[in-house]
């Protein structure tokens, strides 16, 4: 298994070391930073996997939000980079605004770590698709379509409520999907392991033989099918 890059950004050192200590483990390599602009540096020097930003850090052009800007920064310079804010205000606008923005999730301060642990899981669990660009560009599609109904409906605790019991749904929806995607690569391994075996065989066969035509024919198919 590859090891994953998160990069995490907060001013509140404490925080850092205990977001880096519950995410710590043998596949994933955890980089922290407190400054949004020195953070901005490490994007343009690494390859993060997910970024993990406090939207309210004060650091850019002493800007309060300079976490929305961050995000902004992360899905202009590398877009296949994840990223989850880290947010103390509980209003359905940072929701929105933030995976408006390109936000893969949000959570909130305080928030559990084990909450964060999941979440970390749910967003990198994404890109073990055939096509994680594609799967994440219509989930991202579909959830927005979602946060502009909620928004307008609910507030406060009970949009976020609703919201986690959709994003579940969601993630079913997505599941299903792996699964049909696991098939299709056990078939086509499966495949590929037979055309090697048909082409072996037949190179030992004789010409003359009453089953080289047969044989021929599984290489010409499985050919086709790969």
């Amino acid at each position: 298994m590859s090891t994953r890059k998160i990069l995490v950004v907060d001013d509140e050192v404490e925080l850092l070391h205990l977001v880096k200590k519950t995410l710590s483990r043998e596949d994933f390599e955890i980089t922290t930073c407190s400054d949004p602009g020195q953070a901005r540096q490490l994007i343009e020097s690494e390859s993060f996997d997910l970024v993990i930003t406090d939207k309210n850090i004060p650091g850019i052009n002493e800007v309060e939000e300079s976490g929305l800007m961050l995000l902004e920064f992360v899905k202009r310079f590398s877009p296949a980079t994840e990223v989850i804010m880290m947010t103390g205000h509980a209003s359905v606008e940072s929701a929105i605004e933030a995976m408006k923005l390109g936000a893969f999730d949000y959570i909130r301060k305080p928030f559990n770590l084990i909450e964060l642990q999941k979440k970390v899981d749910r967003v990198l669990d994404y890109h073990h698709f055939i096509n994680p660009e594609n799967t994440i560009a219509s989930y991202r599609n579909l959830h927005n379509q979602i946060l502009d109904s909620l928004g307008t409906i609910y507030s406060g605790e009970i949009f976020q409520e609703h919201l986690s019991k959709i994003e579940q749904q969601i993630d079913r929806l997505f599941d299903a999907q792996k699964y049909r995607e696991r098939i299709l690569i056990t078939l086509r391994d499966a495949m590929n392991e037979i055309a090697l075996l048909s082409e072996q065989l037949l190179d030992e066969m004789d010409k003359n033989d009453p089953h080289s035509e047969l044989v021929q024919k599984i290489v010409l198919q499985t050919g086709k099918r790969i």
